[in-house]
């Protein structure tokens, strides 16, 4: 939340950005912000991954050009299922992401470690 309420005062002089950050304090983020600071976290993430390594190979990995992020591929690409669910991003096994997860587990209402972990296999 705090990444995507910074990230658009970047392009802002600096004499502007504090006034529009107090400004905005109480308002809440775009859609189009919130998506944009989860993609700086996911790419940022993904900047560790060696995506020639065998292991990584093997996902099937596809560079998705529009979001700049890699997905994880493979036989799944055939279900009927929405584009984000048959291709989640391709994150690394240890990373600092807490922060999504956290994300989702609050856009589930609080709705448990299931509902969190179906909440987030549906995105990564």
């Amino acid at each position: 939340m705090l990444t995507a309420r910074v990230l658009p005062l970047k392009r802002l002089p600096k004499n502007q950005w504090l006034r529009k950050l107090t400004s905005q304090i109480f308002e809440w983020p775009s859609p189009n912000a919130l998506k944009e600071a989860e993609l700086l976290w996911i790419r940022q993430r993904q900047s560790e991954i060696n995506v020639d390594d065998y292991n990584i190979m093997k996902l099937d990995s596809v560079f998705d050009e529009k979001d700049g992020v890699y997905r994880v591929g493979g036989r799944i690409k055939n279900a009927p299922l929405s584009y984000y669910i048959r291709h989640p991003y391709l994150l690394p096994k240890r990373s600092h992401i807490s922060l999504l997860i956290e994300d989702r587990h609050r856009n589930s209402f609080h709705g448990g470690h299931l509902r969190t972990a179906s909440e987030v296999r549906k995105s990564f």
